[in-house]
């Protein structure tokens, strides 16, 4: 490579760096409404007493929780399910595997 190969590839380079810095910053321009939300946090922080307000005149009822927290159970005991693979080994050692794995990720053991 002679020298003028190499400068018009060094431009060619910085070209892309300007180009690659200008896109970075409008994306963090675009992100910071999502990612630091001042504005939300001033408004709860001067709204605080209305907010919990509304939360304790329309609690959410014991049988929806009840509801929300087993299908979140078994959403995540289906996650262990796919991720443990099954297929090698006889079915008790299946049932033994998925038993520890369930009581790790719920925590009724401390392993």
């Amino acid at each position: 490579m002679n020298v003028d190969e190499l400068i018009n590839k060094l431009k060619i380079t910085e070209e892309k760096n300007v180009k690659l810095e200008q896109e970075l910053q409008a994306t963090k321009e675009h992100l910071k409404k999502y990612t630091a939300p001042a504005s939300r946090k001033v408004y709860y922080e001067s709204n605080k007493e209305y907010i919990l307000e509304k939360m304790k005149a329309k609690p959410t009822p014991p049988e929806k929780r009840k509801e929300y927290n087993r299908e979140s159970y078994l959403r995540k005991k289906e996650k262990v399910r796919q991720s443990v693979d099954f297929t090698e080994g006889n079915s008790s050692s299946h049932r033994k595997l998925e038993w520890v794995c369930l009581i790790f990720l719920f925590g009724r053991c401390n392993l």
